[in-house]
C-alpha cells in the first residue's frame, strides 16, 4: 500500500484487541438466556453464570459469531456507499477488513470523514461485544502518496477517542493506585497542568501529552467547598474561560485567591467585590452559579461538554472533529 502511486489515499488500521477471546466469549455467555431440550420438550431458560474453556467446541463457533456482526456492518457500509474499500488493482476484489483472533486490519480511504465512520462503528462493535482496543499495540498505515495534514486528523480522531478517556480518569480518579504511579512516575502535581510533556517518558505517554491542551480546555471545575479552584486562574464559569482575560487590569489583584474568598459569612456571593473587577455580563453568569459551602465536599474536576459532566468518547470525537474543521476552515482562508 505505500507503494501505491495513483492519485487516491489510502489507510489502514491495524487494531489489537485487549483479551479478545475471553472478553467475546464471556460477554456472549452472560448477556444470552439457554434452555436444554429434554426428551424433545424445551426446559425453563436459564442464564448462565460461568464462561467455557476454550477447549470447548462451542467457544470459536461464538467467537466467529461475535465478529461476524463486525463484518456485517462494515458490508452493510459498503453497500450503501458509504465505505470505500482499497483495491490492489482494477481486477482484483475489494478488501475492506481483515478478521484474525485479537487482530483486525481495516483498510479504506484516508478521509476524515471516512475516518469518523470506522471509529463510530468501533465505538458500537466495543459497547456492544465488550472489546477493548489496546492503543499501545495498535497502529496506522497511509499509501505514500498521503498528505501529513490528513496523517495527523485522522491519526488524532483514533487516539482522542481511546487515549482521552484515560487521560481524564488521571484527573478525576487521582485517588486511584494507578493514578496515583503514574502522577508520580512524571510528576505530575497540579490537578490541571498546562502541559503533561516530559523529556523521558513512554510511548503512551507522548501520545496522551500531544492532545492534552485540547482536553484540558475542555475540562471545567465544578464548585465544592471552593478550597481548590482559583478565582482568576481556573475554569469554573461555563462558556466562559478564565476570569483573568475578563479583567482590565492585574494591579492589586491576588491571582491565586481561591473562590471561597468570594463568599459572604451568610454563605452568598460578595457580589459588591466581583463588581468591581468584573463586567455586568460576566457578574450575572457568576450569581447563576450556587456559590461553594463547606458541605459541599472537595472540587472537582468535570467534563465540560456534557450537562451532567460525564465524559463520553462521543463527545470527544465532536469536540474534535468541531476543532478540526475550524483548523481546515483557517488553512483553507491563509
Amino acid at each position: 500500500m505505500r507503494c501505491k502511486q495513483n492519485r487516491k489515499n489510502w489507510m489502514a488500521i491495524k487494531l489489537n484487541l485487549e483479551k479478545a477471546y475471553d472478553r467475546v466469549i464471556m460477554s456472549s455467555i452472560s448477556f444470552s438466556t439457554m434452555q436444554i431440550l429434554w426428551n424433545g420438550v424445551p426446559t425453563r431458560k436459564f442464564k448462565p453464570v460461568m464462561s467455557i474453556r476454550q477447549g470447548c467446541p462451542l467457544s470459536p463457533y461464538l467467537f466467529v459469531l461475535c465478529m461476524d456482526w463486525l463484518g456485517h456492518v462494515i458490508h452493510k457500509k459498503i453497500k450503501d456507499r458509504n465505505w470505500d474499500p482499497i483495491r490492489l488493482s482494477r481486477s482484483e476484489p475489494a478488501i475492506s477488513h481483515l478478521f484474525f483472533i485479537d487482530n483486525l486490519v481495516i483498510f479504506g480511504k484516508a478521509q476524515f470523514v471516512q475516518a469518523r465512520l470506522i471509529d463510530s462503528i468501533l465505538y458500537q462493535f466495543c459497547e456492544t461485544s465488550g472489546h477493548r482496543v489496546s492503543i499501545g499495540k495498535s497502529n496506522i498505515f497511509f499509501s505514500k502518496n498521503t498528505s501529513s495534514e490528513v496523517r495527523a486528523q485522522i491519526t488524532q480522531i483514533f487516539r482522542l477517542s481511546r487515549s482521552s478517556e484515560f487521560r481524564y480518569s488521571l484527573v478525576s480518579k487521582n485517588d486511584t493506585l494507578w493514578a496515583h504511579v503514574l502522577r508520580s512516575k512524571y510528576s505530575w502535581k497540579e490537578v490541571l497542568p498546562e502541559s503533561i510533556c516530559r523529556s523521558q517518558s513512554s510511548h503512551l505517554w507522548k501520545a496522551l501529552s500531544k492532545i492534552w491542551s485540547l482536553l484540558r480546555d475542555n475540562l471545567i471545575w465544578s464548585l465544592g467547598d471552593g478550597s481548590t479552584v482559583r478565582c482568576w486562574k481556573d475554569n469554573w464559569i461555563p462558556g466562559m474561560g478564565f476570569l483573568s482575560f475578563k479583567i482590565p487590569s492585574f494591579s492589586n489583584l491576588d491571582l491565586d485567591c481561591r473562590v471561597r474568598d468570594f463568599v459572604n459569612i451568610d454563605r452568598s456571593w460578595n457580589v459588591d467585590l466581583f463588581h468591581i473587577w468584573v463586567p455586568k455580563d460576566v457578574l450575572s453568569k457568576i450569581i447563576s452559579i450556587p456559590p461553594p459551602h463547606p458541605n459541599s465536599g472537595p472540587d472537582r474536576v468535570v467534563w465540560a461538554r456534557s450537562n451532567l459532566g460525564v465524559f463520553s468518547v462521543r463527545s470527544v470525537t465532536a469536540v474534535f472533529t468541531l476543532t478540526a474543521a475550524k483548523c481546515t476552515a483557517h488553512l483553507n482562508s491563509s
